[in-house]
């Protein structure tokens, strides 16, 4: 409150309004921890998925290295990058 202000309010309706004004940062602190945590959830999802989807794809790759598929074939059909299925190849 500025100094005016406080000439014409009592020590006790300070006190009321400064124990609100905590609660109610306590309170939007932990909003911003919620929204926070909420948001690095969704964000964990995605590359959970994403890396889910690039290991499936990283097996089909392998899987038709073994059976000898063109390399450019593996690449068109999986959209993996041709030298990662070269890495991948070596492997096997």
């Amino acid at each position: 409150m500025g100094q005016i202000e406080r000439e014409f309010v009592s020590p006790t309706m300070e006190a009321i309004l400064t124990g609100a004004q905590e609660i109610g940062e306590k309170r939007g602190i932990e909003k911003g921890i919620e929204k926070g945590r909420k948001e690095g959830r969704e964000e964990g999802e995605k590359i959970g998925v994403k890396m889910g989807a690039e290991k499936s794809l990283t097996k089909v790759a392998l899987e038709m290295l073994k059976k000898d598929f063109p390399i450019d074939v593996i690449a068109e059909v999986t959209h993996l990058d041709i030298e990662a299925i070269k890495k991948l190849k070596e492997t096997i």
